[in-house]
């Protein structure tokens, strides 16, 4: 639930901010590829697929059972189809885990 993933957002203490650029034009489809890639759940609706700006948390677990929770918000900035503003936040109770998710993370 909502209130349960604030609750864990407030307690992981460790934090890995990414700011990338992509070349992706639609937000949606790095979204599904990060979700793929993590095993990541979320509660996003599927009608803001076609959003310029996309926010969403997702959770997920690491191979050794650790919670993982990601916040991505993605911005397309209009006029410019190469640029964008792309902020993913992966959180977690230890450093390395919240390290080791922003090194995987593929950049499109």
């Amino acid at each position: 639930t909502e209130l349960y993933f604030k609750k864990m957002w407030t307690e992981f203490i460790w934090e890995n901010k990414l700011i990338v650029n992509s070349k992706k034009t639609v937000p949606f489809e790095y979204f599904q590829e990060l979700r793929k890639d993590f095993y990541l759940v979320t509660n996003l609706p599927e009608e803001d697929k076609e959003s310029p700006i996309l926010a969403a948390n997702m959770y997920g677990k690491s191979k050794f059972g650790e919670d993982l929770l990601v916040n991505m918000t993605v911005e397309k900035i209009e006029g410019n189809e190469i640029n964008r503003k792309w902020t993913i936040k992966f959180r977690a109770k230890t450093k390395s885990l919240a390290l080791a998710l922003g090194e995987a993370i593929k950049i499109p």
